[in-house]
């Protein structure tokens, strides 16, 4: 007599199991966590409360400024400053991939082939996305590309957890998705602006012309 055939929770629990001994399938969580950082962020921009219509007869002026994202103040300064602090790593890290190569060898997971170039390779996006950044026609654009760049590449960081590579100990893959997981809200932050407050629509105002009878 043939055994019964297994029902949809054993094969569910079966499919688990073979997951998790599954080369890769340790990478898919914490990856699942920054895509939902995010999407987390995006989300709430989306449902931040509209601005009130201005009360002040005053419109917004057309022009170089307002266009090209120039401002000025010290609300644009912190922004400016925003920027600056998540280009920085940005710069060194891209500095290193092209001049040392050989010292990001280690991080490569083992499907990936042992090549410098390689490493060059994933040192010029951050280069370009640096670069962008603190460009106000390519920030936001810079911003998103960066933050996926950072979640392709996190299973290198997932790799080398609780290791010690070149003399440092690298932090335990828990600490490194959550040091990861700020940096990509820094970097949307960065270039998109808090997604919790909706900016002011036009910095340089003029008086609104009068409305003919």
């Amino acid at each position: 007599m043939s055994d019964p055939p297994p029902g949809p929770g054993s094969l569910w629990r079966r499919g688990l199991r073979a997951a998790a001994v599954t080369p890769g399938a340790r990478y898919l969580p914490p990856m699942g966590i920054l895509a939902a950082v995010g999407a987390g962020f995006f989300l709430v921009r989306r449902l931040r409360p509209p601005l009130p219509p201005p009360s002040d007869g005053l419109a917004p002026v057309p022009g170089f400024g307002p266009r090209f994202g120039l401002r000025f103040g010290p609300r644009y300064g912190m922004a400016l400053g925003l920027r600056l602090l998540a280009a920085a790593p940005l710069v060194g890290s891209g500095l290193l991939h092209l001049l040392r190569p050989r010292l990001f060898l280690p991080l490569l997971p083992p499907p990936l082939p042992q090549s410098p170039a390689l490493i060059v390779a994933t040192g010029v996006p951050e280069l370009l996305g640096a670069a962008g950044l603190l460009f106000p026609p390519t920030r936001r654009a810079a911003a998103l590309c960066l933050a996926v760049f950072m979640v392709a590449i996190f299973p290198a960081n997932i790799y080398v957890a609780g290791r010690t590579i070149g003399g440092i100990p690298m932090p335990s893959v828990p600490v490194r998705t959550a040091m990861q997981a700020a940096y990509i809200w820094l970097l949307l932050v960065a270039g998109w602006g808090s997604p919790a407050v909706r900016p002011t629509q036009g910095h340089f105002r003029y008086p609104r012309p009068p409305k003919h009878p």
